[in-house]
């Protein structure tokens, strides 16, 4: 929902610190050259350094439909092998089911249409064929 943050998870679950950063889509750009985010020119405020078995949890306001963030992660440690598990939580997010099985009606009726149409047009066919 527009009117509600989306609560952002982020744990570590690897064995090596990460450092973590939630960012707004538009303020990405000037940190990326060729697809690869410089994380010299990041303020140290905004990065957050996870240790194993930590976790982060923040909330992302979304004013619009067009607006989005984006969650970015390193590891800078001798592996080069970081692992974190993300959840975003959004307040109508159980809705999402109560809409899939409130429109099952809809999709078998207009299976029904669909497949009444397909199989009409073969009887035509055959009937024009036969005479």
């Amino acid at each position: 929902s527009l009117w509600h943050p989306a609560e952002v998870g982020i744990k570590n679950v690897g064995d090596e610190d990460v450092d973590v950063l939630i960012i707004h889509r538009d303020s990405v750009e000037e940190h990326a050259n060729g697809g690869v985010i410089d994380w010299q020119s990041l303020s140290d405020g905004d990065v957050i350094s996870l240790k194993p078995g930590d976790s982060l949890d923040e909330q992302v306001e979304t004013p619009s439909v067009y607006d989005g963030h984006f969650v970015l992660v390193t590891n800078q440690g001798n592996s080069g092998v970081g692992e974190v598990r993300i959840t975003i939580e959004y307040v109508d997010g159980s809705l999402l089911w109560s809409a899939i099985i409130s429109s099952i009606p809809s999709f078998a009726i207009t299976g029904f249409v669909i497949g009444g149409l397909y199989f009409s047009e073969d009887e035509v066919g055959e009937k024009i064929a036969n005479e």
